[in-house]
């Protein structure tokens, strides 16, 4: 039953795109876009906020006091993960309209909205992210299983009060 479904959705996409793409659809996704990233950069502003203001309780500081430094390097992807989970669903309706309509785009090759696509991709998916992740990946399992199972960072907090607390030149 999947199969079939999955199936009829691509044949059905397959004859869609086979049509000529219509400017009222391209023009319609890039008014669509320019408000679906709107709307997703005040979200993650205000999760950002949110986050520059919370601290993380002393228990977890407490935990994280018993890991090694090199678990500071983890706290900055968590904390990118944390502000992305928070900015739902905005960030999923962005990058929905933005894959569709740069698909759409292939056809019209409107050069604006090209540029507008590789703006949006630069500003809300910037190469920082892929950074700390690989630095994160990099850490012992048991010390990333241990930073993923602390609820206090599964929302956003602030990264530097967490790190000062923990690790800071007060720690000494």
């Amino acid at each position: 039953m999947f199969i079939r479904n999955l199936l009829f959705i691509f044949i059905m996409a397959s004859s869609m795109s086979a049509h000529a793409v219509s400017n009222d659809y391209v023009t319609y996704g890039y008014n669509l876009l320019q408000q679906q990233f709107v709307d997703f950069t005040d979200k993650h502003a205000k999760c950002s906020e949110t986050g520059k203001k919370e601290r993380i309780s002393d228990s977890s500081i407490k935990q994280l006091k018993a890991l090694p430094a090199i678990a500071a390097e983890g706290l900055g992807f968590l904390s990118i993960v944390a502000i992305n989970e928070c900015s739902q669903p905005e960030l999923s309706e962005l990058m929905r309209v933005l894959l569709t309509l740069e698909d759409l785009n292939r056809s019209a090759n409107v050069s604006y909205i090209s540029d507008y696509i590789l703006t949006i991709k630069k500003v809300a998916f910037i190469k920082f992210d892929l950074y700390s992740q690989k630095r994160f990946d990099a850490l012992p399992i048991d010390i990333r299983n241990i930073l993923l199972s602390m609820e206090d960072i599964k929302k956003p907090f602030n990264v530097m009060d967490t790190y000062d607390r923990t690790w800071g030149e007060a720690q000494k």
